[in-house]
């Protein structure tokens, strides 16, 4: 009996090295989902907004948390069984480093959550923890019996990513029924856009006037329709803002963007009576059983799952990183536009075609779901078109005639969502915002005037608003969401956002039946408005009864709101997920002239300079004066200053027609004891000129960004001053 079961439990060589291969792989697997799994499907599981800007579906999600959970583990398995192949020794060696290196990530980033210790004394913790891990591996056979048994939690961390975390409900089909109305009695083509980060002072100057010479569509809207200059945002998160737009609620908590937290909203609403264009780009508020498995009915933004794997690598890369940052998985969402329509439409300027009319291809490059938008404002009578774009949303990144110029991977200034207490890197950031509103407002004419040209214009109820807006104030945060409570300063920036409202009727056309209500075309209303009451507007201009209570209040009743006073929830971030519970209310008159303040004129110089958007700053009447005509001193007068540029046109090969073109320039200066002014000559001219200011790792940085007329083909000469008492001293000679 005893040789029978000797027999029995005796293992080939095969198995051995199975069973073997199988331990090694489930001891990686198991400290690869307490150090990457579990922290990455954490902050992602919490961001459901991630995979709905990505265009995932149930798969693609799926796939994603299979991916995270089981392939870095498969990698260094693989590795390390290839090492294995030339030297058995290196491999016990290669693993116990994987298993030490794994321990000691995971103890940084549980002391990083617990304690205020960062920097060098965090990564000498993290080391010692790693080598007294891989220790007790080698010594200790408890150490490896707890391993097995670990191996089980990576499963544990996907199960509670697919089933039991917020982007679970992408699962489970994010359906709500239509809202059954008793009737619409004028159902006109309803449009709404929502922009991004968008402040309402970045549109107006000191007067509280639209800026029309850098802002010509958005004047002529309000010359057809109605401006509500005092409009603010409910809160500064856009994952509660637009659900509040949408359902004319106050954020409720911690719900969600999806149409399953919020299944009574301004699709459900005319679901039944109307056709539906949809292109959401961080929510999922039509829901699957009226646009689409996908969640709209337009055309998902770029990435997949490719997207969201880029996305993953940049969160855990923050996450075990030695310095704290607001790690958010939507930080990087970008509209993308198509650099090969960009460069086309270049060269069809510069050869003087004809381009197609707005009703086909636009006249200039746009964002893909842009496009998807201007094809269904053509659809008269019962159709409504939706699109929240990430415009003009960071990153800054457009010109203002569509082209693309390559700008800096991080927005110098910006630490952890805010700026530094220095304003240099600040009004750079205000001058890149104001560029790409520029873009915006030549989109806002592409609409305009594809809904004229198909006759759909005057009929229609078209609204173009913003979630919230951003703030640009050193020393302050940009949004607010970090902090425990948002300081006062920031309120006029990032509450106020543009609202403009074109009525059926107003600019002709045979109007609606509330036509005696709506204000005609050309006004200005300063009513206290708030963005929870577009969909009772929607509704009374419809002539549709909500089937909902809602906390809004129709625009056309302008006595419904009839104080001052503006209701606010405070978004607070923590863990990966942001709140909105904290209800707050605060009288606008108080804060709107600050809002006047910080207005377009508070960085750029008045109207009538052609080259007033690249005008910011100290010594800006240099910008676009001929070198011949400025004071150039001797070099030897510097006293050692020397300065880099961190780009090289003088060495590219540069088409100013392309889709893409090299307009921000930056670089550092050495041998200054404190800031200075740097002037950029680009071919003979004066192209720009910036405060130097700490960052980067150098005491005195720069960025600049060039008039685009300025660049020449070919190698462009460029050349670097130092400004002082009015002298321009070289320290950077070009060509």
């Amino acid at each position: 009996m005893s040789t029978t079961r000797s027999s029995a439990t005796r293992r080939s060589p095969a198995e051995r090295r199975a069973v073997s291969e199988l331990r090694a792989f489930l001891e990686i697997f198991a400290l690869c989902g307490f150090a990457i799994a579990q922290p990455v499907l954490d902050v992602f599981g919490k961001a459901p907004s991630e995979f709905v800007f990505r265009g995932a579906g149930a798969a693609d999600i799926v796939v994603f948390g299979l991916i995270v959970t089981f392939v870095p583990a498969l990698i260094l398995w693989v590795i390390e069984a290839v090492v294995g192949l030339v030297n058995r020794r290196a491999r016990r060696w290669a693993h116990t480093a994987f298993l030490a290196v794994l321990a000691g990530l995971f103890v940084l980033l549980l002391v990083k959550e617990a304690s205020g210790l960062r920097g060098l004394l965090l990564a000498v913790l993290a080391l010692a923890a790693g080598a007294g891990f891989g220790y007790l591996y080698l010594r200790v056979e408890s150490t490896r019996t707890w391993l097995a048994y670990a191996s089980i939690a990576p499963l544990l961390f996907l199960g509670l990513f697919l089933f039991s975390s917020p982007v679970s409900k992408l699962l489970g089909g994010n359906e709500a029924e239509a809202a059954q109305l008793d009737g619409i009695e004028n159902p006109a083509p309803v449009v709404l856009v929502i922009l991004d980060e968008f402040p309402l002072a970045s549109l107006i100057d000191a007067d509280g006037e639209l800026d029309s010479e850098l802002y010509p569509n958005f004047t002529r809207f309000t010359e057809e329709g109605t401006w509500y200059r005092n409009a603010t945002a409910v809160t500064q998160y856009t994952g509660r803002s637009i659900p509040a737009i949408l359902t004319g609620r106050y954020p409720q908590g911690q719900d969600d963007p999806l149409a399953s937290d919020h299944p009574e909203n301004l699709f459900t609403l005319l679901g039944d009576s109307y056709d539906l264009s949809v292109s959401e780009s961080t929510t999922r508020l039509c829901p699957t059983n009226l646009c689409g498995e996908s969640g709209t009915a337009g055309p998902t933004s770029s990435g997949g799952l490719g997207g969201l794997l880029d996305d993953a690598r940049g969160v855990w890369r923050t996450q075990v990183g030695l310095e704290d940052s607001d790690a958010n998985a939507t930080s990087g969402f970008v509209d993308d536009t198509d650099v090969e329509s960009n460069t086309a439409v270049a060269e069809a300027e510069e050869d003087q075609q004809e381009l197609p009319n707005a009703l086909g291809e636009a006249a200039f490059p746009q964002p893909e779901r842009f496009e998807f938008l201007l094809d269904s404002v053509t659809n008269p009578g019962a159709h409504l078109s939706y699109l929240h774009i990430l415009l003009p949303h960071v990153p800054y990144r457009y010109l203002p005639d569509g082209r693309l110029y390559p700008g800096p991977e991080n927005q110098p200034g910006d630490v952890d969502n805010a700026w530094i207490d220095d304003p240099a890197p600040v009004d750079l950031a205000r001058q890149r915002e104001l560029l790409q509103i520029r873009y915006v407002d030549s989109l806002l004419g592409d609409l305009i005037d594809t809904m004229k040209d198909a006759g759909t214009w005057d009929d229609a109820l078209v609204m173009i608003t913003a979630d919230h807006g951003s703030a640009f104030i050193p020393g302050e945060s940009l949004r607010g969401t970090g902090l425990e409570d948002m300081p006062d300063a920031l309120y006029p920036q990032i509450a106020w956002v543009p609202l403009f409202v074109h009525y059926p009727g107003q600019s002709g056309g045979d109007g609606s039946g509330s036509a005696e209500e709506i204000p005609p075309a050309g006004e200005i209303s300063d009513a206290n408005v708030e963005g929870v009451d577009l969909l009772p507007t929607i509704a009374d201009v419809l002539g549709a009864e909500i089937p909902w209570g809602v906390d809004g209040f129709s625009m056309l009743d302008t006595d419904a709101r009839p104080t001052d006073e503006k209701t606010f929830y405070e978004a607070k971030s923590g863990g990966g997920h942001v709140d909105a519970r904290e209800r707050l209310t605060f009288n606008g008159a108080d804060y709107f002239p600050d809002v006047l303040a910080q207005g377009v004129e508070s960085i750029l110089p008045a109207v009538g300079d052609p080259l007033r958007s690249y005008r910011i700053g100290e010594g800006v009447d240099l910008v676009g004066m001929s070198a011949d005509n400025v004071d150039v001193v001797d070099p030897s007068v510097s006293g050692g200053v020397t300065g880099t540029l961190d780009q090289d046109l003088l060495e590219r090969d540069v088409d100013p027609d392309a889709g893409s073109i090299p307009v921000y320039l930056s670089g550092h200066v050495e041998g200054l004891n404190e800031p200075a002014t740097v002037a950029v000559g680009l071919n003979g001219r004066i192209g720009g000129v910036a405060r130097t200011f700490e960052w980067d790792g150098h005491d005195h940085f720069f960025g600049v960004m060039l008039p685009p007329e300025f660049l020449v083909a070919g190698p462009n000469d460029i050349q670097l001053f130092l400004v002082r008492d009015g002298d321009l001293i070289l320290i950077s000679p070009g060509s």
